[in-house]
């Protein structure tokens, strides 16, 4: 898109159709080869001789370059490998465990499947029949022509003449029921909210069944295997022993436990916890949909109260008493504060930045808006104000370091938070940035598979699109904290995934942590709700796609939000949630702990044996 406006290039209505349709086809295929199958498999028999014994004698390999296979960093594998027509699902990333152990576990790596057989008989003579179910059309190559095919026809939607969409204040009047029908739009958008987040409680907790759970016995509940770690940070806010809390490794994000300590202290630390998620999350997104509503408009506002109230990022972690159930309120209040910083005077610009600090001891919500907002007061010329705001906004999180070292004796380095030293330390490690560069070559497929999955598909794709079809580089730096933050995560995306991996506990590049670019949504929903308002379509074919469009937006999102309580056989949630945070070898955990102890959110406890 250049900054000028191209010459208008006619297109007739049929062309205009098939444009549309191209468009619609290219975007199946960037979700297809992105985030989430969507298309079928083709099934590939492994011919026995074709088999090959691997050298420990647990094992057989066949070559397979039918679609793209697991690495450390970056789970792409989307094949399922059956023995007489029953899926293999111990399903491994990496073949270390397969090779060692066998006990039928599977594996997918680049050029060949390594797999084992249960009872250790041989595949090759066995007698049983191993097929290998792979989606069609799902390659990197075949994204890349589908993101440049969606480009070029979007490109060439945006030169026909009769522009699919124009300036709301300059065409279409904004209906005055919209106005008048704000509170209801938005009560009905909350209850789904409440509902959606309730959805994602008890054992249906996204968070808790990603990993091997461990079920309360009283309950029959799930929590998540670092649930330990979270308590601790309670603990120690609730002044227990030392013995409680010494080995915390999350007490930098104190946050979440000083503000549900009452609801911990009163109702237990998993009841209150819970509870107070849900209170807390409503709180941001009554912020979010206000925050529409002060920099776009009313209009805007119900759109994105929609957008809010069925997005999976805020479920996904409320159902367990964890500091990660901020990240949905907090991250929409610290975009709100950036937006307001560039109008404030002087002073004011001190207490937003040191609310911004605070902000920051809930979690790593600074690698995002530190940058963000000094980015965006140098682009404003507020050059006294950006040295004042980092300033500040470092000075809560500082000081509170310097008092867990100093005072609480406590070292700031553990098993978790080491992982930044050795992630540090690779970038300086010559030699292997020289086996790094195969890796680097692939950083435009890690970085669309971490857009779609750390908003879980729908949210990014509608944004891109909407962007690409109607708005200019004018448009998106109209909120100039849109281009602040998205630059942000750019810059945090490179950080992490040019170094070459290292052998810390953990690392943070790869598409396997997606997670960790979640803070960029709420820039999204700005974006889509300045849409929404100011672009309304002209034309009756473009008026019915930009719905189309949304309603797969809002009807994806609700599938993952409600798909698991309700029972819906698509694993449309299960591949959302993985892509998010794929964090276990094993892709089919989520599905197959609902199956084991029901789908019961809280209020329906199922004691275990002997309770």
């Amino acid at each position: 898109m250049s900054l000028s406006a191209p010459a208008p290039l006619p297109l007739s209505a049929p062309v205009r159709a098939l444009l549309w349709a191209t468009v619609f086809g290219a975007l199946v295929l960037i979700a297809h080869n992105f985030c989430l199958s969507l298309l079928p498999d083709v099934s590939i028999p492994f011919p026995p001789a074709a088999i090959r014994a691997e050298p420990n004698g647990h094992a057989f390999s066949i070559a397979f370059d039918h679609s793209p296979a697991d690495t450390l960093l970056n789970p792409r594998s989307r094949v399922t490998l059956t023995e007489d027509g029953r899926p293999l699902i111990v399903k491994l990333r990496l073949p270390n465990s397969v090779l060692a152990e066998g006990e039928g576990s599977w594996c997918h790596v680049p050029g060949r499947i390594i797999f084992s057989v249960r009872d250790r008989t041989d595949p090759r003579t066995n007698g049983r029949s191993y097929v290998a179910h792979s989606p069609v059309l799902y390659s990197r190559n075949l994204g890349y022509a589908a993101l440049a095919v969606l480009v070029g026809a979007l490109y060439l939607l945006r030169r026909g003449t009769g522009h699919p969409s124009a300036p709301a204040s300059s065409s279409v009047p904004l209906p005055p029921a919209a106005a008048r029908r704000f509170r209801l739009h938005v009560t009905l958008a909350g209850l789904v909210f409440l509902a959606g987040l309730y959805c994602a409680t008890g054992t249906l907790a996204p968070y808790a069944n990603t990993l091997l759970s461990d079920p309360d016995p009283a309950t029959g509940y799930l929590y998540n295997m670092d649930h330990s770690f979270h308590r601790a940070t309670f603990a120690f806010v609730d002044g227990e022993p030392r013995a409680a809390w010494q080995d915390a490794i999350m007490l930098r994000r104190v946050l979440y436990a000083v503000l549900a300590w009452p609801w911990m202290k009163g109702l237990s630390f998993e009841l209150g916890g819970v509870l107070f998620n849900l209170l807390a999350n409503l709180l941001g997104f009554a912020a979010g949909v206000m925050m529409v509503r002060r920099h776009v408009g009313e209009r805007g506002a119900i759109f994105a109260g929609w957008l809010l109230a069925l997005y999976p990022g805020a479920a996904y972690w409320a159902g367990q008493p964890y500091a990660y159930a901020l990240i949905f309120p907090l991250g929409i209040a610290a975009f709100w504060l950036l937006l307001e910083l560039p109008a404030a005077r002087l002073t004011r610009v001190a207490w937003l930045s040191l609310a911004l600090g605070v902000i920051y001891l809930s979690y790593d919500f600074h690698a995002y808006f530190l940058p963000a907002s000094l980015l965006l007061l140098v682009w404003h010329r507020c050059f006294s104000a950006a040295a004042l705001s980092v300033v500040l906004q470092v000075l809560p999180l500082g000081g509170w370091l310097w008092i867990l070292r100093n005072i609480v004796q406590l070292p700031l380095e553990n098993s978790n938070t080491v992982a930044y030293r050795a992630h540090f330390a690779a970038f300086f490690d010559p030699a292997s940035f020289a086996g790094n560069l195969g890796r680097l070559a692939a950083l435009p497929e890690t970085a669309a598979d971490c857009f779609f999955g750390a908003n879980f598909l729908f949210l990014p794709l509608l944004a891109a699109i909407a962007w690409a079809l109607d708005l200019s580089w004018k448009d998106l730096t109209r909120h100039r904290a849109v281009p602040a933050v998205l630059a942000a995560g750019l810059a945090l995306f490179l950080f992490c995934n040019v170094p070459p991996p290292h052998n810390g506990p953990w690392n943070f590049g790869g598409s396997w942590i997606a997670r960790i670019y979640q803070p960029l949504f709420p820039a999204l929903v700005l974006l889509l709700a300045w849409w929404w308002q100011e672009r309304l379509p002209t034309a009756p074919f473009a008026r019915g796609a930009r719905l189309a469009l949304v309603g797969l937006t809002l009807g994806g999102n609700a599938l993952i939000c409600f798909g698991p309580v309700a029972g819906v056989p698509l694993p449309v949630a299960e591949t959302a949630f993985y892509r998010f945070y794929d964090h276990t070898d094993l892709h089919w955990v989520y599905e197959r702990n609902l199956r084991l102890h029901g789908r019961r959110p809280l209020g329906f406890p199922r004691p275990g044996p002997g309770q």
